[in-house]
């Protein structure tokens, strides 16, 4: 049996069964977006993400953006937790060729967005490699965390932001797609230069029942949030938030914008629940627009559009 057959979720499902979780202090291991570990003045949050040459990214994108993102990608964890990112490790391998000054953008990316949320930059590791990869270890703290196992039936389904940007932007880069139309710039600009919503997240976590960053894409997101609250969900297709330059730039490539929003991946927004009558409060003090409702675990994970139901399937960026 190959890796591919097990897959990501197989693969992470047989790792939490036999791994321990040592001790009373850690109080959530493997499932979430970040660890949490019970501290005297709260919780610490450790969550680690790793970028690879052709497999995240190309070694033509801009290396000042790339460096941003590898830090962003850490921080949206933290935020999804509705904590506060504070110190990281970085641990990376450089191609010998790469040159100097490629690697000096590349940090001088990442300490711009560390400088920005006041993350310290305290250690890590280096070594050569056939290709560029990138692992970062980023710490946080919450005095109350929000987790993805939290949601409850009756919540309400927000996101924040617009989806399926990102996506766009990774299509038109891996495409080659040339344009000097303002669209094509924002959309690539939006896969290269996520925004981590930390402020977002630390105002939620005293309202959101659950939370997840949108990493993979809703489908995938939504699936994993529900699987471990143990509940189904509605989506209301027609009020997920899709910005105008991707509904312009999928009319020009024949598109449903749709699959960008649901399949795309990498857009770092932050997928949430919250209690009914709350609706008012959150839409008028974050970008955030309701998208769906938390129903019973029986129901499955289903999409109204187009006045029809149906299974609103796992599908969007996997490993294997």
């Amino acid at each position: 049996m190959k890796i591919k057959e097990i897959g990501e979720l197989g693969f992470i499902e047989w790792v939490r069964k036999n791994f321990k979780i040592p001790g009373k202090d850690v109080i959530v291991g493997i499932g979430d977006d970040t660890a949490v570990i019970k501290d005297k003045d709260g919780y610490l949050l450790v969550t680690k993400d790793l970028l690879i040459e052709d497999v995240h990214f190309k070694i033509s994108f801009d290396p000042f953006l790339l460096g941003r993102k590898s830090m962003a990608v850490n921080i949206s964890d933290i935020a999804s937790m509705g904590g506060e990112p504070l110190y990281s490790f970085l641990g990376i391998g450089f191609p010998k060729e790469l040159s100097w000054e490629w690697i000096e953008k590349f940090m001088l990316g990442m300490r711009d967005i560390c400088d920005k949320y006041k993350v310290f930059l305290i250690g890590g590791d280096t070594c050569s490699s056939p290709k560029l990869f990138i692992s970062v270890t980023l710490i946080g703290k919450t005095d109350k965390v929000v987790l993805r196992s939290s949601a409850r039936e009756g919540d309400y389904i927000y996101v924040t932001g617009k989806l399926g940007d990102s996506g766009a932007g990774l299509y038109i880069l891996l495409n080659n797609l040339k344009s000097e139309d303002s669209h094509y710039k924002y959309l690539i600009e939006r896969h290269l230069n996520p925004t981590p919503r930390v402020e977002e997240g630390r105002f939620l976590k005293d309202i959101a029942s659950s939370m997840i960053d949108l990493s993979d894409g809703l489908s995938i997101d939504l699936h994993n949030l529900c699987r471990e609250s143990r509940v189904g969900a509605l989506i209301y297709g027609d009020r997920i938030p899709i910005s105008d330059e991707l509904k312009k730039f999928c009319a020009e490539i024949n598109e449903d914008p749709f699959r960008f929003a649901l399949q795309g991946g990498e857009d770092y927004e932050l997928l949430f629940t919250s209690s009914e009558g709350l609706e008012r409060k959150i839409v008028e003090s974050i970008p955030a627009t309701l998208i769906g409702r938390i129903e019973k675990r029986e129901k499955g994970i289903r999409i109204l559009k187009g006045g029809k139901e149906e299974n609103l399937l796992r599908s969007g960026w996997e490993h294997f």
